[in-house]
Order: C-alpha cells, then structure tokens, then sequence
C-alpha cells in the first residue's frame, strides 16, 4: 500500500475501521476533539456519549463481549482519565480486548505545572503509572510520525495470546499533526486469532474424547465469546456431551438445551457437580480458570479419577490448579471447529447415540 499524507487522527480511524470496530464510548476533552472531528467524517464508526468516564469503559467491555470485537473507550486527561480507569480491571481479569485512549497536556507543557497534567512531573499524578496496574500494556505517544505504530502495537497487546486491555495516552498537540502513514491490513501487524491452533493437539484430544465414556464440557468465563459459545453448544449437541459452566460463562449454551446440566461452584448446581464428581471420566475445560468459587475452594476431587484436557488463550493457565493430560493454547472458536472435524473423522457417536 502507498504512503499518504493524513492528519494523525486520520489515521487513528483508518487503523480502527479496519480492524473492524463500529462503535466508540467515551466523553469530549480538548486533547482527543481532533478525533471526534474526524468521525464525523466516518459513519462506519458510531460515537456514543456517556455520562461519566467509568460507564465508557464499561460500555466498550460489553460491546467487545457482545461481538467479539475490540472496545474502544476514550477519556480526557486528568479526572476523566481516572475516571475511566476505574472501568477496567473487569477487562483484565474476564480477558476483555479494549483500547482506552486518553489525553495528555501538549509535550512541550511537560513538567511545567499545565492544567490537569499527569506526566509524573514535579508531583502531577503519574497517568501511565495508574493505568500501569489494570492493563496489559500502557504507553505515551510523544513523537506523531510514530503515532501509528503506537496505535496498532496497542491493539497488537489488546488482541493478542490472553486478551485484555491496552492504554494509549496522546497528547493535546499530537492528533492535529500531518503524518506520513500507510494503511496496513490488520494480518500485516498481527497475527489474527483464526490463525491459531495446534492441528496435533485437536487430534490427540479427538482421541481422548472418542475413547471417553462420560465426557463433560466445562466452559469458563474467557469462552464467553459468540464464536466460541455456538462452537461449544455445536460441539455438545452433536456429539453427545454434557455441559456444565462457572456462574460467570452461565449463558454460554443454551439453559434449556438437554446438554446443559447447570452451574458448578458456590450457588451452582447439584446436578453438575454431581455428574463431575462421580460419573465423568473426562473434562474438556474451555477458557476456564479454575477459580476459588467455580471449585469450590479448589476441591482436589474435581481432578481426581478423570482426564483433564484444557483449552485456553493463555498458556499460563495450563495446569495452574489442577494437573492435565492434554493440553492447547489459541483460538478458542478455531480450536473447537477443529475438534469438532477431529471428532467427525474418527467416526464418534451421534446425538442420542453415546452410552
């Protein structure tokens, strides 16, 4: 593609519209009125005023949930900055992509007491620092001609392995800036999840899952993808598998479907975890963490007599509670298609048909 030159928040929404977003949360401030400028100019992307900062944040986690997308969430400097922080660590820990865009005074008002400045200066209030403890990656963009690769290694960060939030902080005089850029596809930056799954691990749980007699699905709250939900439903439904959820993946599957035996955990169900205790032999976990409440204060019976094979985006999770015997880390949706084909080709028991 050729370079041209653009206003930097030009760019800024190119690189968002092809990474597919549609929607924006956040509240004007001086420092980003270069970028509402500009989408009024762009109306793939709808930009949604909220009340208050913290509901930006929280509103960019439910549309990220919703569509498997990224949120974008964007606040000013000072106060709106540390109101929309407190919105994220939910991001974090339910491994939510967003992009959180604040503002910053100019760069040549760093360190001389400007209104409302958190560079960490001379006892102002350290942005990156606060921002620092609650995402993945925070970062200042201080120079323009570099702005676009800040941009797409944020969301670089915000999409890739275990997804969660990244922070770009922009300063008052950067998104007015004329920049050389040059428009690149979101497979030419990253790597795109569809892309990620071990063919030799899919075939290797296949097998284990041919060979069980009482297999149980456990979605956790990191499936609580679209893709991932209609894969996990797909894959019970088709092959006969129980399904059982933490309380917060409870809407993964459809609660009325027959393969839905209920919640585990505190305030779960005695069904499922009666049918995991004492009739399964194998455990296929789906993005699921192993936490406090969805075992109990991790009862050591939940991995005792059965196969545990878990899928995850995040390797760090393999094996951190309870010891597997399988394992893969990618895609989640990719990864369930491809085991569902594995299943198919191995000739495994319809609907109906599985003892």
């Amino acid at each position: 593609m050729t370079t041209k030159r653009v206003k930097a928040a030009e760019a800024l929404v190119d690189i968002l519209e092809r990474e597919g977003v549609s929607a924006i949360f956040g509240i004007p401030g001086g420092p980003l009125l270069p970028l509402y400028d500009q989408l009024a100019d762009h109306p793939k992307i709808r930009l949604l005023l909220v009340k208050h900062e913290q509901a930006a944040a929280y509103a960019a986690f439910a549309y990220a949930r919703l569509t498997g997308k990224l949120g974008v969430c964007l606040a000013t400097l000072g106060p709106g900055a540390t109101n929309l922080l407190a919105g994220l660590p939910v991001a974090l820990v339910a491994s939510v992509p967003i992009l959180a865009l604040t503002g910053q005074v100019q760069t040549t008002a760093y360190a001389r007491s400007a209104h409302q400045e958190s560079t960490g200066w001379f006892r102002t209030p350290n942005q990156e620092a606060m921002y620092a403890g609650t995402c993945k990656h925070t970062a200042t963009c201080n120079e323009a001609a570099r702005f676009p690769d800040f941009v797409r290694h944020s969301i670089r960060i915000a999409l890739s392995g275990r997804p969660g939030p990244a922070h770009l902080i922009i300063p008052a005089n950067l998104l007015h800036q004329t920049i050389d850029y040059t428009p690149l596809n979101p497979s030419e930056y990253r790597l795109l999840e569809s892309n990620i799954c071990d063919d030799l691990a899919m075939q290797a749980i296949a097998q284990r899952l041919a060979q069980a007699r009482y297999p149980l699905i456990l979605a956790g709250e990191r499936a609580l993808l679209p893709d991932a939900t209609y894969e996990i439903q797909t894959l019970a439904e088709r092959f006969s598998i129980p399904v059982a959820t933490d309380l917060a993946c409870k809407s993964a599957v459809d609660e009325w479907s027959p393969m839905f035996i209920g919640c585990i955990g505190v305030l779960g169900h005695k069904a499922a975890e009666k049918y995991l205790k004492e009739k399964s032999d194998l455990v296929l976990a789906v993005g699921q963490t192993f936490n406090e409440i969805s075992t109990l204060s991790w009862d050591p019976s939940l991995a005792t007599g059965r196969q545990l094979i878990q899928l995850d985006t995040d390797p760090e999770e393999i094996g951190k509670v309870y010891p597997v015997a399988v394992a893969s880390v990618g895609h989640l949706p990719t990864m369930l298609t491809h085991l569902s084909e594995k299943l198919n080709a191995l000739g495994v028991s319809k609907q109906g048909e599985r003892e």
